[in-house]
């Protein structure tokens, strides 16, 4: 009989093998529930009321005005997430002990499945889409998308967004990089074939959020294994974030670049990070909040030369930011001062008031600056949560993207409480996909929305229980 020897490197290899296989496909089968929410919503869409034929005649259908229909959409929406995060958490606990940094190939194989079932649900609950396209339309034919689009002018884009909106949609809010973005789609897919151009839309918007799952995770290379695994997962499988992209939000955009940046920065060449974190807001404002924390994280180390060259170089980036992207919101400005109204809705101030809601609001920001300045990352969780608190109406995807920065510093109150808050803030689709609701309810869902603040102020000596888990 002939000796057979198998190289030690061969079994390890193999094994890590298994281990790579078995982490994937547990991951994946965190994102079953999204799965069986699309099953789920098919079913729902089946049946849906003879009075809402003409939204599931449109191109990208939104859950608008439904009613009791639309409040079942959005159960099922809750659900899934619900049911998603729950195993995502248990996954992620489980493989965290022996996390590896060839882990990333199993989260970016899970996150496609999980996109996959996001899109296989029928519909969405955001028109924002729609506003990219009408924005970039707007924009190749030369007109300003800040300024109202004239009621006399139709065209496929148009058209579209104004049935969205039962009217005139809103005017540009957003920084001259995401129109650009807008006008090359609608450039590339033509100027009649709205479903072809939301697509567009859609597809790029994943491709700018996988390829931040790539960057962050690079960005990390220097923490333990354990915490870039957790961090990575919770970014890259959050079902709400995982939701967001596929309903095409432009924050992906932001995180992108953000997350290069970090790259930049974590690979030494600090002036070309801090330079594009400086022009983030040329995407969209919210992208103002990693140029707080970066410049808060800078004056920590006055002295250090690194300190220095960050805060230049984020200074010239902010200055070209507020040079080319806040004249052209002028017009949209001056239409908000003149029409505008504001009408806190599903949010802490809609329950509390907006005066007790700043206060708190300015409170966590504070907390969270000086965090940021003693080198204290859950800083990061802290704006994030002020951000919340300050906002009259919060959507799901708001201060979400602050979450992998907080939880690079490690799991804590603070993020788990603004993770939380995101997953609650489902409740907000509530008013728009069945109709506004009635005071009480109103105040329900506030509530709802606001309870997870709550966790952060858990004391810090309680709060290193997550940290070692």
């Amino acid at each position: 009989m002939r000796n057979l020897s198998v190289d030690g490197g061969t079994l390890r290899g193999t094994a890590c093998s298994v281990a790579t296989v078995r982490r994937m496909t547990s991951l994946v089968a965190a994102m079953l529930p999204l799965g069986i929410g699309a099953i789920a919503a098919r079913v729902l869409a089946a049946h849906r009321p003879a009075r809402i034929a003409n939204d599931f005649q449109q191109p990208l259908v939104v859950a608008t005005n439904w009613g009791a229909y639309g409040a079942g959409a959005v159960a099922i929406l809750a659900a899934s997430v619900v049911l998603t995060t729950g195993l995502l958490v248990f996954t992620v606990l489980r493989f965290r002990p022996n996390a590896r940094a060839s882990d990333l190939g199993a989260i970016l194989v899970a996150a496609l499945v999980g996109i996959g079932f996001t899109l296989a649900w029928p519909f969405v609950f955001s028109s924002d889409l729609y506003a990219y396209a009408a924005y970039g339309d707007l924009a190749a034919r030369g007109l300003d998308p800040y300024r109202l689009a004239p009621a006399t002018l139709h065209d496929a884009f148009l058209d579209a967004a104004r049935f969205q909106w039962s009217g005139p949609f809103p005017v540009d809010v957003y920084g001259p990089a995401m129109l650009a973005i807008g006008r090359a789609v609608v450039a590339v897919t033509g100027d009649a074939n709205v479903a072809l151009t939301l697509g567009s839309l859609r597809a790029v918007t994943i491709a700018a959020f996988l390829g931040s799952i790539v960057a962050l995770h690079a960005a990390l290379a220097s923490c333990d294994e354990r915490r870039r695994f957790v961090t990575t997962a919770a970014f890259a499988l959050h079902p709400v974030i995982l939701w967001s992209v596929a309903e095409g939000h432009n924050d992906a955009f932001v995180t992108l670049a953000a997350s290069l940046a970090a790259l930049a920065i974590a690979r030494g060449r600090v002036v070309v990070g801090a330079l594009v974190v400086g022009l983030l807001p040329v995407f969209k404002a919210t992208g103002a909040l990693f140029a707080v924390g970066l410049a808060l994280a800078a004056l920590a180390r006055p002295h250090e030369d690194r300190s220095r060259r960050a805060l230049w170089a984020l200074a010239v980036g902010c200055v070209v930011t507020a040079v080319i992207a806040i004249p052209p919101l002028f017009p949209a400005f001056a239409r908000f001062g003149a029409h505008g109204h504001y009408a806190p809705s599903l949010s802490l101030q809609g329950l509390i008031g907006p005066l007790p809601a700043l206060a708190i609001a300015a409170a966590a920001a504070i907390v969270g600056a000086v965090s940021i300045v003693r080198s204290d990352g859950r800083g990061f969780a802290w704006i994030g949560l002020a951000a919340l608190c300050a906002l009259p109406n919060a959507y799901p995807w708001y201060a979400l993207w602050l979450l992998p920065w907080a939880l690079a510093a490690g799991a804590s109150w603070p993020a788990i409480a603004l993770g939380t808050a995101t997953i609650c803030n489902i409740a907000r689709y509530l008013p728009d996909a069945a109709g506004v609701p009635d005071v009480g309810m109103a105040h329900l869902l506030a509530g709802i929305s606001s309870a997870p603040l709550a966790l952060a102020l858990i004391p810090r000596r309680v709060a290193k229980a997550p940290e070692r888990s």
